[in-house]
């Protein structure tokens, strides 16, 4: 993946990225729906574990794709901006989310 920096994307730029980002994220959380589904009605057993780890990989899929891709002298920048303030918070909820669900499904002791 190319490095650039934060300053340089143009309002086009950002729209289709957002635009990108928001169908990746949707079709992600769709699967975890229609995976806790098929477990909740007892159709498959192995979504137990596979809704946890997409939604672990959404979170990690929209950090990486937004502080990696620009140097790390931009990183204050970004966390400056309302929006991209607001999807960094979301994106560590949702990996905090996938984790700490497979580490409960993994440890009976803590369900």
């Amino acid at each position: 993946m190319k490095r650039h920096r934060f300053a340089t994307h143009t309002p086009e730029g950002m729209r289709r990225g957002s635009n990108l980002g928001h169908r990746v994220e949707g079709i992600l959380l769709a699967a975890v729906g229609v995976l806790a589904l098929l477990e909740s009605l007892d159709f498959a057993a192995w979504a137990s574990a596979a809704w946890p780890i997409l939604i672990l990989i959404a979170g990690m899929v929209l950090l990486v794709l937004l502080y990696p891709t620009h140097p790390f002298t931009d990183w204050p920048s970004i966390w400056r901006d309302p929006q991209q303030r607001q999807h960094t918070i979301m994106a560590a909820a949702l990996a905090l989310a996938g984790a700490s669900e497979l580490v409960q499904g993994s440890n009976p002791a803590l369900a």
